[in-house]
Formats: structure tokens, sequence, C-alpha cells
């Protein structure tokens, strides 16, 4: 029990702060397209929502009370990420000294994995609050453009649900106010399934 803690514990170690402040223990990318349909889309601020619905044919039978129901497998993922995109308005020292501070209850090396990439991201020189929401809000549109697989980066995602692959089904942008957004992306499994007696591989999952 205790190894299973520790892993899970592990896996689930600080990788970051996001725009708001907040400690990151896990993140949604979507790498850059290798053809260059989109580039890499980074979602700091986020919250999942996953449903695994069954297929199950239900068959009417007169005269008698409830329903036949036969189980014929189990569809694909559903998978809502909403994410949070607010301006990088704290400088690199101050998120640092923000860090340093949640460094007490997380421990030295808890700060360092995190505190590298944290710099670094609210370092973004040339950049303003603006063109940097506007740069992720034009890669966002372009990814929902995209027809077809896309791998997803994601821990919970990836290690806990077993999906690399989804299916962007739709993304939906609010301006909340003072240059923050929320982008909501509908999403559906579209990891490899061995199809067996049928030959070869499909999509879904």
């Amino acid at each position: 029990m205790q190894v299973f803690i520790n892993n899970l514990t592990d896996q689930f170690a600080p990788v970051g702060v996001s725009e708001l402040g907040t400690i990151v223990h896990d993140n949604v990318v979507f790498p850059a397209n290798p053809n260059e349909d989109y580039p890499e889309v980074v979602l700091n601020a986020v919250t999942i929502r996953h449903n695994r619905p069954k297929n199950i044919v239900i068959s009417q039978i007169s005269g008698r009370q409830g329903n036949i129901k036969e189980y014929t497998g189990v569809g694909d993922q559903e998978i809502v990420v909403t994410a949070i995109i607010a301006p990088k308005a704290l400088s690199a020292a101050a998120i640092a000294e923000l860090v340093a501070g949640a460094a007490v209850n997380l421990g030295g090396q808890a700060a360092q994995r995190i505190l590298s990439p944290v710099q670094t991201a609210a370092g973004a020189v040339g950049l303003t609050p603006d063109s940097q929401n506007n740069e992720l809000l034009i890669a966002i549109r372009r990814l929902d453009d995209f027809q077809g697989s896309v791998p997803i980066e994601s821990k919970y995602i990836n290690n806990i649900l077993g999906v690399q692959f989804v299916v962007v089904e739709d993304v939906a942008l609010e301006h909340l106010q003072n240059g923050t957004w929320q982008a909501r992306f509908r999403l559906l499994s579209d990891d490899l399934i061995d199809l067996g007696d049928y030959g070869g591989y499909g999509g879904g999952s």
C-alpha cells in the first residue's frame, strides 16, 4: 500500500505554476503537429470531466414489466477539458517567491522540479499579456480546425484513463473579463483498437 501511495504521489507531483499563480499538479498539452497544422497548445489551469457510456440495446417485451437489456460494448471515452486562459501578469521573481513559499510544504525536490519551467514561462521576453493570449487562442482555433486524431499529454488522461489520442469534437471560447478567457474542449478518445477477426486496427476506444 505504501509503495502505491508513493508512486501516486510522484505521479502527481507539481509540474509548474499556472497564470493564476496556483500550483499545477497536472496540465493538458496538445503537442505541435509535425506538418505544422497547429502549434503546441499548453493548458495549465484546467479541470477535467470524464464519461465512458456503455452501449446497451434496450428491447421492450409486450406484457412484461421492465425491458430486456443487451450489453454490446463500451463507447468512446468522452472527456471535457475546461481551461482558464489568463494573462501572465506575474513576473518571474514574483512567481519564484510564490513557489519558494509553497516549497515549505512540498519539499526541496518538488520545488526544484517546478522552479525552472515556472521561471522560463514567466520570463517570456517581448510578449505582452494580450499577445500571449492571442497566440494561444489562435493555436486553439487551429487545433479545433484540424480534422483527425491528435496526441494528448496529461498524467491523468494518459495514465489513469489510458487515452493517448483524441478527436477534438468542438471547442467553445468565452471571454470572461480583463483579458481572461475560458476554453472548453469536448474530446473523444481515439486510440487504436485491435479489430481481431475483422483484421487490422481501427480508431476509437
